[in-house]
This record gives structure tokens, sequence and C-alpha cells, in this order.
């Protein structure tokens, strides 16, 4: 893959929505890019969403609803609260003293104010409902901002969508780059140590199972949230 000079990607879209495959595959062709953190080539990242000022190209990748909503539920939302908190007390050590390192993160206040600023817009005591928000929230954010909208599970689909893909992203492809994508995803792991620098700040509080959802569950939840993420995603999903 050639990459042109100053190539400054962001790649964003909602949380859980395989951000962190995608940079796994380009990093593995060779793009310094990292996983929602800053490197030469950009990132791909939920949480640079609000200033997109400096990137030479804002795409947004999208993901099937049910999945991605379901995954959505792995967040431990109140720990991202706590973590805001934390940040803003320098007093405060208790169980997450971890994080104070992040404080000195060259990232640390995209990450903080990202995070405030999507946290009051998804309140909500049920959870699956603050998932569904949360998927509204980011998605419709991230397609105004954004130069197009693509869907993640077609990366894959076939050689010629995926030179497409690249190109779209102002990256050539070369021959092999299909093949070498199919056969890492299958084969090889990048660790998200390796692709992102963070110290443990988004991950607190460990990882929630993801129900099975069906759009009859979503709607008898919310009938008007359901409805609006078929409109939202309507185009690419049926």
């Amino acid at each position: 893959m050639k990459i042109p000079k100053n190539t400054k990607l962001l790649i964003t879209g909602a949380p859980r929505s395989g951000t962190y495959f995608t940079a796994r595959l380009l990093f593995n062709l060779g793009l310094n890019i990292r996983h929602e953190y800053l490197d030469t080539h950009g990132t791909v990242s939920s949480i640079h969403l609000l200033n997109t000022s400096g990137f030479t190209k804002v795409v947004h990748q999208i993901r099937e609803p049910l999945k991605s909503i379901s995954s959505l539920h792995k967040i431990d939302w109140l720990a991202q609260e706590l973590w805001i908190d934390q940040k803003r007390d320098e007093n405060f050590t208790g169980h997450f003293k971890n994080n104070l390192v992040s404080k000195k993160s060259i990232d640390s206040d995209t990450i903080e104010s990202n995070w405030l600023y999507f946290l009051d817009k998804i309140k909500d005591r049920n959870l699956t409902r603050k998932c569904m928000k949360a998927y509204i929230c980011w998605n419709e954010l991230a397609s105004e901002k954004s130069d197009y909208t693509y869907k993640l599970e077609d990366i894959l689909t076939s050689s010629d969508y995926f030179n497409s893909w690249l190109m779209s992203l102002g990256l050539t492809p070369e021959e092999g780059d299909y093949q070498k994508s199919l056969k890492f995803t299958k084969e090889v792991d990048v660790s998200n140590s390796i692709l992102s620098k963070h110290t443990g700040s988004l991950q607190i509080g460990g990882v929630r199972t993801s129900p099975d959802l069906s759009w009859e569950i979503l709607e008898s939840l919310d009938s008007g949230l359901s409805q609006k993420i078929k409109n939202l995603t309507s185009g690419f999903y049926s």
C-alpha cells in the first residue's frame, strides 16, 4: 500500500463498531495509525469525534445495529463517569489511582471532553436504552462530520471493494494487499497495547456480557429510539 505524504486519517464511529479491527488492518499494511490515540497517519477512534480539524480525511464506519448495540453493553458506563470525576479531583487516589498517569497523556483532554459530551446525552437508567442512545448519538455526529460512511462488514467482502475502500481513504492499494489482509485477520493478532497507548482508563470495571437482541426487543423497550436507529441505518442495513 502506498501512503501519500501528510496523510492523517480519522476513521470514526460509535464505540464497539469495529474500530480496533480496522486499526489492525491498516496497521498491518504499513500505516502508522493507532486505536483511539493519534499517530503519524492518524487514528481509528470513537473518541476523537468532537474536534476533527487537522485530519486530511474524516470517514464514518458503521456497524450492524443489533450487534453494535449488544456490544455496547460491554462498556462499564458508570466507570467512565467515575473516571471523569477522578480526573477532575487531584486529591483522589482510591481504586483508580493508576489512571492518574492518563492526566499527562497528550490525548487526555480530547478523551475527557468527548466522554463528557456523550455521557451527558445518553443518560438513562435502563442499560439497553442507554446503549441505543449511544449508537444513535455517536453515529449521527460521525455521519455529520465525515466525508462519507461505509459498512464495517463490507471491507473484506471482495478484493475490488477492499481496494476501493483504501482509495476512498486516500491510500493507494498494491497487489496482494487484500490477500495479506485476509490472512492477517485469520491468523495474526495485534495486541491493543501495541495499537494504543492507553493506561486502562477506558476499561475500568471489567467487561460485561453482550445480550442477544432483536428488533422486537428494542421496539418493545422504546419504539421511538428503535425507529430512529432504523432511519439512521437505512440504506446501509435493511
